[in-house]
């Protein structure tokens, strides 16, 4: 009962999360959502599961707690500064939207497979679909009429459950089944673009405590080329939210914040005062991160340069004049 009470406090005092994550989170590791609140809600699994959901939010579990070791707790886990593969689940009459969904989920550093656009035609289709369903940290599928018909679509389905890591639908014109339907489905209606889809799927990902590690690998490695102020704060918002990162992923990011003027010129409207960089928030984020120690060398220099750019009255824009310690005219040395 106490573990249940502070994972609650914990939910609710959140900004970063609001109720329809708290419980497509709920839903996703296998609680009934259909309680009024999320005491009740939580109140209907195990104790296992209850210890899992505090751990996916960072919480220590009080001494002799009981974890699961099942396949189910170990296989989820994903690679520590890996980011994101998905296996898309699709009909093969929809593969050219369906890869410009993965067009669009590329810019936020994430790889949706694609059989059809993946596998080039002197190669092994099969054994290349097989191997993307045992390395996949999820599964997006689209979910058309003619899905259920379908035994590719079908297997890779019931693979992804068998690996028991995360499966997302998309419901167009159908919806899902059997084992499947136990999963959440996203309603797209039918004139949705393939960017605001894959807007709604990294959501969903922010949604997942078990894929952070690998989200956080992918928005990392999208920070490095964004190339407009919008598309830098599109990023940001669920990149400011995470505590996981480790000393690789710091050491990215922060020469990324140096190095890319669309990051150390672009402000936050969630942050600090009104016009506050982001560069200067990346700083106070690296800090708090698990890897950031290992760095914080290079933030107090960085945040000295930045510190004299001000004093001097110079700004940001001087940048490329008087490169950051670390670079040669925005370059990474």
């Amino acid at each position: 009962m106490g573990l249940i009470l502070r994972i609650a406090d914990h939910l609710l005092s959140s900004p970063d999360m609001p109720w329809h994550r708290m419980v497509f989170a709920l839903d996703s590791l296998g609680f009934d959502t259909a309680g009024d609140t999320l005491e009740q809600m939580m109140g209907t699994g195990t104790d296992e599961q209850v210890c899992e959901l505090a751990l996916a939010f960072g919480l220590d579990l009080p001494p002799g707690a009981a974890t699961s070791t099942s396949a189910t707790t170990t296989t989820t886990r994903v690679a520590a500064a890996q980011p994101l593969f998905i296996f898309g689940s699709h009909l093969s009459k929809h593969k050219a939207f369906v890869g410009e969904v993965g067009q669009e989920l590329a810019a936020f550093g994430i790889n949706l497979f694609v059989a059809h656009d993946t596998i080039t035609h002197d190669t092994a289709w099969e054994d290349e679909i097989r191997k993307a369903l045992d390395r996949a940290d999820a599964g997006l599928v689209f979910v058309h009429d003619g899905l259920k018909d379908s035994p590719w679509c079908d297997q890779e389905i019931g693979w992804l459950q068998g690996r028991h890591v995360p499966v997302m639908a998309l419901r167009f014109d159908a919806t899902p089944y059997g084992f499947f339907a136990r999963y959440q489905a996203q309603p797209v209606p039918w004139d949705t673009d393939a960017r605001t889809i894959a807007q709604m799927t990294v959501d969903r990902i922010a949604a997942r405590p078990e894929l952070a590690s690998a989200f956080a690998a992918s928005l990392v490695a999208s920070m490095k080329v964004v190339n407009t102020f919008d598309a830098t704060r599109a990023r940001w918002r669920h990149l400011r939210g995470l505590d996981n990162l480790d000393a690789k992923l710091c050491s990215q990011l922060l020469e990324a914040a140096k190095t890319n003027n669309q990051i150390y010129w672009a402000t936050s409207p969630w942050d600090g005062e009104s016009g506050e960089t982001i560069n200067r928030l990346i700083i106070a984020f690296l800090r708090r991160q698990p890897g950031g120690a290992t760095i914080a060398p290079d933030l107090d220099a960085y945040e000295k340069y930045l510190d004299a750019l001000d004093t001097q009255g110079k700004g940001l824009y001087t940048l490329h004049d008087n490169p950051p310690p670390g670079t040669v005219t925005g370059v990474a040395r």
